[in-house]
């Protein structure tokens, strides 16, 4: 599939000119990889589809009910382009269905709603020239008051000599109807424009940038409690149904991905559902719930509001504001937690 994929791997990330080197740059094992979200989805529909056969995919059913009992699971569903509810009983449930799971209200019906940090959030894509050397990602701002994340995310435009941006703009605000989870809510541009007026980055026109994007979404930031278990029997929970987090530090996809290869391997190593699905559990949870809670902290916020404390009227050099011990200190704890990556192979 990476193959096929026209991913870009950015290596580095700047925050006022004093970021690191990412992925492969860094010295990892592998590199940072950025796509566009709808082709990547285009990528492992056609892999789901070539591998399990063209109707593995079932479109436009909608989960209502579920049943369990010693030897099934029932799932009810909602036909939503001709309106019919049928029935459909399989071996195992794998909730992958997001924030708003009804897996997991089956699993914890007295669960409370999404918890949102006060930060309204607009995301859009727009192609303009390459901004510094091509591959960097950008962060700017606090989440005490407003941030700005732009990077590249299309090979195809870099070798057409531009650069397809995604961008994301999180601001706080004081509007409790602003905390509603609806994802396919349409932002307005000149609702984000104003909160980047005056904004100066290097190579980067934030509002040009923003007008020149097609549709914008925009919705709450938004997390849930770390669950003390994702499932029982025959049901278990992945991705954003077992552990939504803030989307800071790229962990989203990327710790869904992760539990999706620990849950394929535990399935593949035994004809015992059951005992798989417990072991994907045990492998997976305490590290993920880890990674929920430090991204309502990130070093990156840490650092910034730090540096805006003791340097309000800017500086020259980040060694002037804080001490490479303090920089290691504030950074290394979020870097060992999310670095962490269970074994690809299932315990015996």
């Amino acid at each position: 599939m990476l193959k096929a994929a026209r991913f870009l791997r950015p290596a580095h990330l700047t925050h006022g000119h004093h970021g690191p080197v990412t992925g492969l740059a860094a010295g990892h094992a592998w590199p940072q990889y950025s796509i566009h979200r709808g082709e990547l989805h285009a990528i492992l529909l056609r892999a789901v589809r070539e591998r399990l056969g063209a109707d593995a995919v079932r479109e436009g059913m909608r989960l209502t009910a579920v049943f369990e009992d010693a030897e099934r699971v029932r799932c009810r569903v909602r036909n939503v382009a001709i309106d019919a509810v049928l029935d459909q009983d399989a071996d195992v449930l794998i909730g992958a269905d997001g924030l708003h799971s009804v897996v997991r209200a089956h699993l914890h019906p007295t669960e409370p709603g999404p918890r949102w940090n006060g930060i309204r959030m607009w995301r859009g894509t727009a192609e303009s020239e390459p901004f510094l050397d091509g591959q960097t990602m950008i962060l700017a701002g606090s989440n005490s008051a407003a941030r700005f994340v732009a990077y590249p995310i299309s090979r195809t435009a870099q070798q057409r000599g531009r650069s397809l941006i995604n961008w994301v703009a999180e601001v706080r605000v004081h509007d409790e109807t602003a905390q509603d989870p609806d994802w396919d809510r349409i932002g307005r541009t000149e609702d984000v424009l104003p909160h980047y007026a005056g904004w100066r980055i290097a190579g980067l026109d934030i509002a040009e940038l923003i007008s020149a994007s097609g549709a914008i979404l925009e919705y709450p930031m938004v997390d849930r409690d770390p669950l003390p278990h994702w499932g029982i029997g025959r049901i278990t929970l992945v991705g954003d149904a077992a552990h939504p987090m803030y989307p800071i530090g790229s962990n989203g996809g990327s710790q869904a991905i992760l539990g999706a290869r620990a849950l394929a391997a535990e399935l593949a190593a035994t004809t015992d559902p059951i005992a798989a699905l417990a072991r994907y559990q045990t492998a997976r949870r305490e590290h993920a719930n880890a990674i929920v809670l430090a991204n309502r902290d990130m070093p990156m916020d840490r650092i910034i509001r730090l540096v805006t404390e003791r340097a309000p009227n800017g500086f020259a050099r980040i060694e002037d504001v804080l001490t490479p011990t303090e920089l290691a200190e504030i950074t290394t704890s979020y870097r060992r937690t999310s670095s962490a990556v269970s074994p690809p192979t299932p315990t015996s």
